[in-house]
């Protein structure tokens, strides 16, 4: 297993690519169900790291640009 944060930028990266697969591919109905569940375990992770290490996930946010 990774640390919460090596997951968080992993899944990131995925959301990533998805989403610039739905730029072509609008109707991908399968995908987009892969897209909201990788959505959910990120926010998830991102929830645990908050709780675990404040510092840390503020750390992450900043370097992936997910928030503010």
């Amino acid at each position: 297993t990774r640390s919460a944060e090596v997951q968080i930028a992993v899944i990131s990266e995925r959301i990533n690519n998805l989403t610039e697969h739905f730029k072509n591919n609008k109707k991908d109905k399968h995908s987009n169900t892969g897209l909201s569940k990788l959505i959910i375990r990120r926010k998830k992770l991102l929830d645990y790291l908050n709780k675990r290490e404040p510092n840390l996930y503020k750390k992450v946010i900043e370097q992936l640009g997910l928030r503010k």
